[in-house]
């Protein structure tokens, strides 16, 4: 259910501007809403710390908000939203009303926290929360490459595809990174392309080869914008909107307890009768054991 609301009653809109009364909207409209996945205030333990808050496209033009719903990973390593909000500003300080809004649900920062790379929220972030690493969501990252390089670099040479066995490797070594790094850039001739040289001087914050157990968020990303979209439309009120939120959290909750029926009465075929794996079936949820 909807544990809470903070609405700002909204004056009479224009359908063709999506303004009040002509005017842009300011006060007098919806600035904010703010919910939370009850069921998983008390299962926090079983995220591993790592929470990745994106911004989804506008919830309809009547209103112009963002939604922004805080996704961690469950103990059977699925995506489960932890709260989401829905701003009309995209600024720190409506940033800052969120996460602050957050820590009161959850009381404790999270160790990690992945987002795009808005300014407003890094400040956001960087304000609220004093102890949770801040990183960067690689699928945001790379769906800028198309629009950043060259035309004719990445549709008529194979730039794209050796720059993604390099920043995807995490196996690589970090002096090993930047040694295929540079060479990249040289073989192309890139050396003073702004973007890239950008990117790589905050290669610490999104590069899987610095980030040791980070989650792959490319994969995430793109699983939970097409979940969130696929219960709502464009044109959708806003009451419509919270009931096919309800909906998508549903079937979330529908899927963790399927999950949870098997790992009890499902027992994992062990390979092997090392005391190791006989150990791990009992403590790891089937998914996770079938995956290590």
């Amino acid at each position: 259910m909807i544990d809470e609301l903070s609405i700002v009653e909204t004056d009479k809109f224009d359908k063709k501007t999506g303004s009040s009364d002509g005017l842009q909207p300011k006060q007098a409209d919806l600035n904010c809403v703010h919910a939370l996945n009850e069921p998983h205030l008390h299962e926090i333990h079983v995220v591993p710390n790592k929470h990745e808050v994106d911004r989804y496209v506008h919830v309809n033009w009547r209103y112009n908000m963002k939604f922004v719903p805080f996704i961690g990973i469950d103990n059977h390593g699925k995506c489960v939203t932890l709260g989401s909000g829905m701003l009309l500003h995209e600024d720190t300080k409506s940033y800052t009303w969120l996460l602050n809004a957050f820590m009161t649900a959850f009381s404790h920062e999270p160790t990690m926290i992945v987002t795009d790379q808005d300014g407003a929220m890094k400040r956001a972030i960087e304000a609220v929360f004093k102890k949770a690493k801040h990183r960067l969501c690689m699928w945001h990252i790379m769906q800028k490459i198309l629009s950043k390089i060259c035309k004719e670099i990445y549709d008529e040479t194979n730039f794209k595809e050796l720059f993604d066995k390099i920043v995807w490797n995490m196996f690589i070594e970090p002096l090993k990174f930047e040694e295929k790094w540079s060479e990249l850039i040289e073989d192309f001739g890139l050396q003073s392309h702004k973007w890239l040289t950008k990117m790589f001087n905050i290669r610490e914050i999104w590069i899987p080869a610095y980030l040791y157990g980070l989650m792959r968020t490319t994969s995430r990303s793109e699983s939970e914008n097409s979940f969130f979209k696929s219960f709502t439309s464009p044109g959708a009120m806003l009451v419509s909107f919270i009931m096919s939120y309800e909906s998508a959290i549903e079937r979330q909750r529908y899927r963790q307890e399927a999950l949870d029926f098997k790992t009890i009465k499902a027992a994992p075929k062990c390979e092997t009768k090392l005391s190791i794996e006989l150990h791990a079936a009992r403590v790891y949820t089937r998914m996770i054991f079938l995956l290590v």
